[in-house]
């Protein structure tokens, strides 16, 4: 089978546009942030939450790190990021890098002892009403009861200092008192 002599030139043309243009599906456009996250001993810190801002597009990746205090992040476009480090018992760590293309960049980690915060949220309420008994009690101490003004020296009117109490109309015998 013989060719006819166009058709080696077309050919050729075809092979080199194709692998020309097969050359640029091989080209990166991705970077990598990677690190070591430790404690001011330089141990490793496990289980550290690594967030990963790209400030250019506002977009944020988030991973931890391994047993071994290690993290990677890939597949990361070129710019500017921002690596923040958080773990329980440490400060929070922050650091500013840029990621080229095709290229892994590093941010390791210092993490530095913080104080440990905890929050205790308590409330309670007092019950307007008592739907579990049917008395009334209140007590008061003996710095209340010598702290508080008695009126005409009658021990009886202590009750008014009670909230809920009030002064009753009726007269009583001085015996009571």
């Amino acid at each position: 089978m013989h060719l006819p002599r166009v058709t080696i030139p077309v050919v050729a043309c075809i092979f080199l546009v194709l692998a020309v243009s097969s050359a640029g599906f091989g080209q990166a456009v991705f970077g990598n942030i990677t690190g070591t996250v430790t404690d001011p001993s330089g141990a490793a810190v496990p289980n550290a939450e690594i967030a990963i801002t790209d400030l250019d597009r506002g977009i944020t990746y988030t991973t931890r790190t391994t047993s071994e205090g290690n993290f990677t992040q890939t597949h990361l476009l070129a710019g500017h990021y921002q690596v923040k480090v958080t773990a329980p018992g440490f400060s929070e760590f922050s650091a500013s890098t840029e990621v080229q293309v095709d290229a892994t960049t590093r941010a390791d980690a210092q993490l530095h002892v913080g104080k440990a915060e905890t929050t205790v949220i308590v409330r309670a309420e007092t019950p307007l009403l008592k739907t579990d008994r049917a008395d009334v009690s209140n007590t008061l101490t003996g710095n209340e009861v010598e702290q508080l003004p008695m009126l005409n020296r009658n021990v009886t009117t202590l009750v008014l200092a009670l909230p809920g109490s009030q002064l009753n109309g009726f007269q009583h015998a001085s015996s009571e008192n």
